[in-house]
């Protein structure tokens, strides 16, 4: 007896590949994948599509093809990456539930509960913004009316002896100062050490030298913003 035989054709069926058109964005899959999870895509795929296609062989739908590749990325693996600015989060949420995925709505929408509950506690409770992604510090530049002190922590850099004493320092200067500065706490989810104080001015990173030697001085805080601002007048090309 042949061993291929003993194949189903319903396992012959799963392993065909599929070629998708999704907003202008190609990808190609097969069907086991993409029935993987209850939604639309699997009650698309039931029985016989082929006059679903396009005369390129293309299945063609609609949506935006850019995150579907989460959507993609989800059926094969279970999961995706959160570590997201809150506006690719919505927008992929808002893919999952056009394609019904149930488990990856559920998932998001923890995720954006978790964000929105951070957000208001530290909008209630503290002088300091704390944001999870460079996306979303680069939101915060781009919209700042103020100029920014960031200090930047990364995982692997939680535990280590001078955090404390850092975050300290700015929360410290966060309660006096945040008249004159916005500030944030910006915490990275990546293995690499990093543990620096970052510096912004209408929209732009400001090159300057520790923040200990402000906070050292006190009152020196209150002028940093005019000298920021002095500081980008005389590198500014002139008139």
């Amino acid at each position: 007896m042949d061993p291929m035989d003993s194949i189903s054709p319903e396992k012959n069926r799963l392993d065909q590949y599929v070629k998708l058109n999704i907003g202008g964005h190609l990808f190609q899959t097969t069907i086991g994948t993409l029935t993987s999870q209850q939604g639309m895509l699997k009650s698309m795929l039931k029985g016989d599509f082929e006059n679903k296609k396009d005369s390129d062989g293309f299945l063609m739908i609609d949506r935006d093809g850019e995150h579907f590749r989460e959507i993609l990325n989800f059926l094969r693996r279970g999961s995706i990456s959160l570590s997201r600015s809150t506006k690719e989060l919505e927008d992929i949420l808002a893919e999952a539930e056009f394609y019904q995925i149930e488990p990856l709505v559920c998932m998001l929408k923890e995720k954006l509960s978790a964000l929105e509950e951070k957000k208001t506690h530290f909008e209630s409770h503290s002088n300091i913004v704390t944001l999870t992604t460079e996306k979303e510090m680069e939101e915060i530049v781009k919209k700042a009316s103020k100029p920014i002190i960031c200090l930047q922590v990364t995982r692997s850099s939680h535990l280590s002896k001078d955090i404390g004493d850092q975050i300290i320092q700015l929360q410290s200067i966060a309660s006096a100062y945040s008249d004159v500065f916005l500030f944030v706490l910006l915490l990275l989810e990546t293995s690499q050490y990093q543990l620096h104080w970052m510096y912004y001015l209408d929209g732009e990173r400001v090159v300057i030298s520790s923040l200990t030697q402000f906070a050292s001085s006190g009152p020196m805080l209150k002028f940093f913003a005019k000298y920021l601002r002095n500081l980008k007048a005389q590198n500014s090309p002139q008139n």
